[in-house]
Formats: C-alpha cells, structure tokens, sequence
C-alpha cells in the first residue's frame, strides 16, 4: 500500500511539473506572438482605429478578444484551443498597435515603457517565485480580488470622464496592487489545482499585461507625463 502511494504521489509530481512547463510555455510564446501582433497593429490598427473610430474600434478589440478566449477555453483539450489561443494573443498587440506606434514616437514615453517592462518582470518573477516555492494556497482570496475588479473597472468607466492625475495615479495604483494579487491567485491555482495549461495561461497573460500597463499609467503620471 505504501508503495503505491508513492509511485502516485510521483506521477502526480510529474502531472503538476508538466502543466508548469506547458503554462510558461504558453505563457512565453504568447508574448512572442502579441509582440508580432503589436508589429502588424502600428500600420493595420491605427488605420482601423482612423476608419472606424475610438468607440467602434474599441467594441472591436473587445468582441475580438472575448471570443477568442472563449473559443480557446472551450476547446482547451484539442488543437483548435492552441490555435485560439494564439490568436488571442496576437489581437492584443495588433489592438494595442495605435498605442505602440505613439511610444515608438517619443522617446520620454519609450523610456518609460523599458523601466514599466523591467519593473513589471521583477514583480512578475518575485510573485511567481514566492508562490511556486512556498506552495501557499491564495484561494481564499477568490471573492476578494474579483469584487475589487469590478470595482476598478467601475471606476476605470468613470476616469474616462475625470482629468485629473491624482485620480488616475490612484486608480493604476490600486490596479496594479490587484493584478498583483491575481498573479498569486492564478500561481496558486495552477500549482495546487488541476488547471489545463491553456486556461491558467491566458489567466497569467491577463494578469501580468494589465499589471503593466497599470505600472506604465504610474510612471508616466510620476513622470510628469499625461496619462489618456
């Protein structure tokens, strides 16, 4: 009997060290390819943008990417879920290109988009480490971190309306502190549930791309730029 307790405590080592490797995978790659995506979005997604509008392109990068995602989680156990997935990673960087090419414009802003990169792969690591290491269970904060989104993106609403710095700097700090969380949580749950790679994978890209741009939005506000 203990003998094979241990030969199933091994393979559900294995299991688990698998779906880690396959995750980062994931993870790492789609940021390749939403690198390529941002390439496509300077000329595609600006001339989108100047064709359609901020409104409409905003409702079409959001039913883009939604239904990407849904896509990729409903067929997280076949190829179409890979295919999907990438997908979705390439539509963020492609919607992100009107963004990009007004980075690329000014070097004060691309300064302070290496220092948000740096800080935000710091952040990344640090969080991840600790909880890859420490094995502690974040669960508990499942209602917590989502009510507090909902509350950010209530607020998020209300900053389109609302010019003020302090505001803003408040608000990316607040969301930057949340994503934070999320990164625990979504580790968390990766090391101690059985999550496909794909699901806790596009979990992980969420968390660590909105965790950046809440710390570009700081440094840009602290660096006495306008934050849009």
């Amino acid at each position: 009997m203990e003998q094979y307790n241990a030969v199933d405590i091994l393979q559900s080592k294995e299991v688990a060290t698998s779906t880690l490797g396959k995750t980062y995978l994931y993870l790492f790659t789609g940021f390749l390819t939403m690198a390529i995506g941002g390439f496509a979005g300077l000329i595609g997604a600006t001339q989108l943008l100047a064709n359609v509008g901020s409104l409409g392109f905003f409702l079409i990068a959001i039913i883009a990417q939604i239904a990407f995602i849904f896509l990729t989680l409903k067929n997280t156990y076949n190829f179409m879920g890979v295919v999907f997935y990438y997908l979705f990673t390439i539509s963020v960087g492609f919607f992100d290109g009107p963004i990009f090419a007004l980075i690329l414009s000014s070097p004060f802003m691309l300064k302070i988009f290496g220092q948000a990169l740096v800080l935000t792969t710091f952040v990344t690591f640090g969080l991840s480490l600790y909880v890859l290491i420490t094995k502690k269970d974040f669960s508990y904060l499942s209602g917590t971190i989502f009510t507090l989104l909902l509350v950010i993106i209530g607020l998020s609403v209300i900053g389109i309306f609302v010019h003020n710095n302090t505001f803003h700097l408040l608000l990316s700090g607040a969301s930057a502190f949340i994503f934070g969380l999320f990164i625990l949580y979504d580790t968390s749950k990766l090391v101690r549930e059985k999550t496909h790679p794909l699901a806790a994978a596009i979990g992980l890209f969420l968390d660590i791309i909105n965790l950046f741009w809440s710390i570009f939005r700081i440094l840009l506000i602290l660096s006495g730029g306008r934050d849009e």
